[in-house]
């Protein structure tokens, strides 16, 4: 912990990496404070036939099909903000890539009274809603006949700029690609992690410091020059932060050296008190504390499902 311009470098070290750290997760609030999402909880084939088999015929409401497929969707309000119906322009359409779409039902709601309306035309799915309060939700079950290669949704909603869609029926995954907050705290999170270590290292060394001070043989006390105090204190007291530190070294420079008993046991006791004063392990405590926050910032962000 070293000083300069009166400045403790590990106080505004911890100040601009604090904002490394907390910057990028707060844009990501604000940026995310309206958001619509779709997940896809499954899609399963309930029945196919991949070749044709004589005298085998698949009907669904008396039309022949190859294959039926249900796709089972959540969405959700995932931002921050309530949407409503004077917030929507055009409402959420999601189009299905299929041979025919047989039918589009709501299974699940949250609340029980959302009260969704779905309309299904063709391949496309509309859903609307009067108010969607943050973590509201639909679940929704879509038929399909034929092939099946996906699906895509639209929406011209206020503050939305696209609808997120996951796909949460497949394993954790890593996303393909990371926003540069990503890298800016997991930089900033490697830095408090290896600012921690070090201050958890100061810790031992205080206290061989005070120990030597208490029993007169520490060699700041007995240096035979200013010079030679000046380098002892900053070798074997830079832990000391900004004004502790400085407070020693004022000591250090207004005595006459060689030091008399005198000039000796002051230097001695402020020196003590001063590193008695010293909380390595609490700077180390919450360093570790933010190195963990934009762990979780980064594995939040880097890990899809």
């Amino acid at each position: 912990m070293k000083i300069s311009g009166g400045l403790s470098l590990t106080l505004l070290g911890l100040i601009i990496g604090t904002l490394g750290v907390v910057s990028p997760i707060a844009w990501d609030w604000w940026n995310k404070r309206a958001q619509l999402t779709i997940e896809t909880k499954s899609s399963v084939s309930i029945v196919s036939i991949s070749q044709p088999i004589k005298s085998l015929v698949l009907t669904y409401n008396s039309r022949k099909v190859s294959e039926l497929r249900k796709i089972t969707l959540i969405v959700r309000n995932s931002g921050r903000t309530p949407i409503t119906k004077d917030d929507v322009i055009a409402p959420l359409t999601m189009t299905f890539l299929a041979d025919e779409l047989l039918e589009a039902t709501i299974v699940r709601q949250v609340p029980v009274d959302l009260n969704p309306t779905i309309t299904a035309t063709k391949n496309t799915v509309t859903l609307a809603f009067t108010l969607l309060n943050p973590r509201d939700e639909a679940e929704v079950e879509v038929l399909t006949a034929g092939k099946y290669s996906g699906y895509t949704a639209t929406a011209r909603i206020k503050n939305i700029d696209a609808v997120e869609i996951a796909d949460i029926s497949r394993a954790i995954k890593i996303r393909n690609y990371f926003s540069f907050g990503v890298y800016v705290a997991g930089a900033f999170g490697l830095l408090f992690a290896l600012a921690a270590v070090s201050l958890l290292f100061e810790i031992p060394a205080s206290k061989r410091a005070r120990a030597a001070l208490q029993d007169d043989s520490h060699r700041l006390l007995h240096a035979q020059s200013r010079g030679e105090a000046l380098g002892y204190l900053k070798s074997d007291l830079g832990f000391l932060s900004g004004s502790r530190l400085r407070r020693v070294r004022d000591k250090v420079s207004t005595h006459a050296w060689p030091l008399d008993d005198s000039s000796r046991n002051e230097l001695k006791d402020i020196s003590i008190m001063e590193s008695s004063a010293e909380n390595s392990l609490g700077g180390a405590i919450l360093a570790f504390a933010l190195a963990g926050l934009a762990l979780w910032y980064v594995l939040s962000n880097v890990i899809a499902r």
